[in-house]
């Protein structure tokens, strides 16, 4: 490298009756004069950079370049910190040395900084040591950084991947074993600069929005134990060379869009891997034999969900990693359990083999696995369960998930410690068993789309205090709610629709203070409105529809208004509740569903639903209201289902998009209704059979709550249990 080195500040001895701002490697601002840039690169410096040097009274400095100097090997002075409007600062190639003291990594303006070295320049070398800090990441508007050949040891921070504006990054021979910018937000290409870092042992790019195609010579990066490229959208085949580190025990290519030919004969190579995870792609690949992976003696993880899979011809004497903790084979067509691999397995913590074509019973020596705790067998065809139908003493289950398959008969509960326990849409029947009661800290329990009958037993509410979560939809329940809710002061969630229980709410669901969702719809409640639930202050959804509730429902204007403000969904449909539609009710500014339907409200329908600016679904149909439709509520621009049908409304349609993009149905059973569009909309009007409509209203209702609840916005509270509720309005 040629670079012509002059001592550029013995020209300012000769030439100091001049203004320093005309001196040689000076520029100053125009307006103020203050010195902004000092160019000293190539100045013959030799010595230690003192921290009484004038040069650290330049306050206003933005650009320094000490470039091709020789300090000796001096650490860098801590003094550079306070030169706090950097923007650009060159020491490469000026013989400093030591680590990066944190204070320069203050210098949050900087937008380019060169620290590097060159083996093939004659001048002198820096040579840092260490790791570079963690805190580089507080230079957030850097662009360029460049460290090659400076001897840094160590991780490549994870902070890097803060810097969101860095365009040119130079790592190159360094000692780096660790490159590690998971979850950030990084975009672009896999950064070709990392096949330069040849000791790196360690590569996570995870949870980031990388692009583009892994390099094919990645197995260059001979060193590697660990790569991590999961959860981006990664394109094209995995690269064959990546299968060719023999050090690698931990691949990760999970949810990305990667295709191609996948094979598994050189996976089978890697025989120090521990965890391989590959799901979430588009692999071309034919079912996999998984004795290919039976040489994987090492194998702690494996997830292959979404690949095809053979269980059936398993070699005689096929042995299987036994360290086994987290096995993942979902959407793999297994069609049977795959008991080579799981059965003498003694660390299996996860085991996951939902969505496949598994029929039978489950075996019950996969209750004995003591270790086990999340255990997901969802969406197969098992029918029951082979083996004792007693909780497995030592059993470790927390997490049980056997919905959306084919199961007949009782209920297993397999054991005490399961916190969420899932087997909605399956066929058990008789009573909920008596040993739900022995679960210890329940916190989820969805019995939901099964046939048990009888009563609810008590103690899923006195006994349950962990409980956030009850599901009992879509069953035959009857008698009674139960004075059950004494404990229950986390729970979130009651879902006990479609059942056949009668009598009255009970009031100690006035002790579920945390209760953010009650669906009772479809029972034989008889009750008045339930003015004690104005108690709960985080209640949202009520759904009390399809039941014999009663009275009247403007109770009182302020016991509404405290009651109602927070809700997003009510649904009060099918009931006897009678009176006039609270004014009140214009209080709900977060309402995103109203149903009123086929009750015998009378009076008119109040202006103050104008004022409900995030509502979607209103249905008032089939009760006694007259008078107008209120003009205003054209304005609501959210509102998207509308049905005031089958009442004794006069005038005319408001001339809103959201009134004109009704059906036919939404108006009929009004015939003083007019406008100009309604001739449009409606033609010859057909006034329904009772049979028809109410097989119309209940299909209505649903699509109204599904259109609506497709619409709700993410910080709505709904979560978990507004999917209960939407799947729960199907056509009776």
């Amino acid at each position: 490298m040629n670079v012509s080195s002059y001592p550029k500040t013995e020209s300012w001895e000769a030439n100091s009756s001049i203004d320093c701002c005309n001196w040689d490697g000076v520029i100053c601002d125009t307006e103020s004069g203050k010195v902004i840039r000092l160019d000293l690169s190539c100045s013959c410096f030799h010595g230690r950079l003192e921290p009484s040097s004038s040069l650290f009274r330049l306050k206003h400095l933005k650009d320094l370049n000490l470039a091709y100097n020789n300090f000796t090997l001096s650490p860098i002075s801590d003094k550079f910190s306070e030169l706090m409007w950097l923007e650009r600062l060159n020491l490469s190639e000026s013989s400093f040395t030591g680590q990066i003291p944190t204070q320069i990594l203050q210098l949050t303006n900087l937008l380019s900084l060169d620290l590097s070295s060159s083996s093939s320049s004659f001048l002198w070398e820096t040579s840092f040591s260490g790791i570079i800090p963690d805190s580089i990441g507080n230079l957030k508007h850097l662009t360029s950084l460049t460290l090659q050949e400076s001897d840094f040891s160590g991780r490549i921070p994870s902070s890097l991947g803060n810097i969101s504006n860095l365009s040119r990054l130079l790592l190159s021979t360094n000692h780096f074993t660790v490159f590690n910018v998971g979850r950030n937000k990084l975009t672009g290409n896999f950064p070709s600069a990392l096949l330069n870092l040849t000791k790196l042992r360690f590569i996570s790019l995870s949870s980031n929005q990388f692009t583009g195609f892994l390099p094919p010579n990645i197995g260059q990066l001979s060193k590697l134990d660990g790569f991590l490229a999961g959860s981006n959208s990664f394109t094209g085949a995995v690269p064959a060379s990546l299968f060719k580190i023999s050090s690698l025990t931990n691949i990760y290519l999970e949810d990305n869009q990667l295709t191609g030919l996948l094979g598994f004969e050189n996976v089978s190579l890697l025989l120090n891997l521990q965890y391989l995870f590959m799901y979430g792609n588009n692999f071309r690949v034919s079912p996999v034999d998984l004795n290919v992976l039976s040489s994987l003696k090492q194998l702690v993880g494996l997830d292959l969900s979404g690949i095809p899979l053979l269980t059936a011809n398993i070699t005689s004497g096929s042995s299987f990693s036994s360290r086994l903790q987290y096995l993942y084979l979902s959407g793999s067509n297994i069609t049977e359990f795959p008991e080579f691999i799981i059965r003498d397995q003694r660390n299996l913590d996860s085991l996951d083999l939902s969505n496949n074509n598994i029929k039978g019973q489950v075996p019950d020596w996969l209750w004995r696995l003591q270790t086990l705790q999340i255990v997901d067998l969802s969406k197969n065809s098992l029918s029951g369960f082979n083996g004792s139908s007693e909780a497995v003493p030592g059993s470790q289950i927390n997490t049980l998930d056997l919905s959306s398959n084919v199961f007949e008969g009782p209920l297993f509960i397999s054991s005490t410690s399961i916190a969420y326990l899932f087997v909605s849409n399956n066929n058990f029947t008789g009573e909920i068993p008596r040993s739900i009661c022995g679960l210890t800290s329940p916190i989820i329990i969805d019995l939901s789309d099964n046939n048990f009958h009888g009563l609810i037993p008590r103690c899923l509410g006195t006994h349950m205090s962990s409980l956030s979560d009850l599901n009992l939809c879509n069953n035959s329940l009857s008698g009674s709610l139960p004075d059950m809710f004494v404990h229950t002061t986390k729970l979130r969630s009651i879902d006990i629709s479609h059942n056949r229980l009668e009598g009255k709410l009970h009031a100690s669901l006035t002790g579920c203070s945390a209760l953010e969702v009650l669906n009772v719809e479809s029972n034989e409640i008889t009750d008045t409105f339930p003015f004690q639930l104005s108690s709960l202050q985080k209640l949202q959804v009520l759904v009390l529809r399809a039941n014999k509730f009663h009275g009247m429902l403007d109770h009182s204007a302020m016991e509404m208004e405290r009651i109602l403000t927070a809700y997003t969904a009510i649904d009060f449909s099918g009931n006897k509740i009678h009176g006039q539609v609270p004014e009140s009710i214009g209080l709900l500014k977060e309402l995103h569903v109203l149903n009123f339907s086929r009750n015998a409200f009378t009076g008119h329908i109040p202006p103050s639903l104008a004022n409900l600016t995030s509502l979607e679904s209103l249905d008032v149909s089939q009760n006694k209201l007259s008078g107008e439709i209120p003009p205003k509520l054209r304005d609501l621009s959210s509102l998207g289902w509308i049905n005031v049908s089958h009442n004794q409304l006069v005038g005319s349609i408001p001339q809103g998009t959201q009134f004109q993009q009704q059906s036919c149905s939404s108006y009929e059973g009004n015939p003083r209704l007019y406008g100009p569009s309604l001739k449009d909309i409606c033609g010859d009007i057909h006034v329904p059979t009772s049979s028809e409509s109410e097989e119309g209203e209940e299909e209505e209702e649903m699509l109204s709550w599904i259109a609506a609840g497709l619409g709700f916005a993410p910080g709505v509270v709904f979560g978990l249990t507004i999917g209960y509720i939407v799947a729960s309005y199907k056509p009776e």
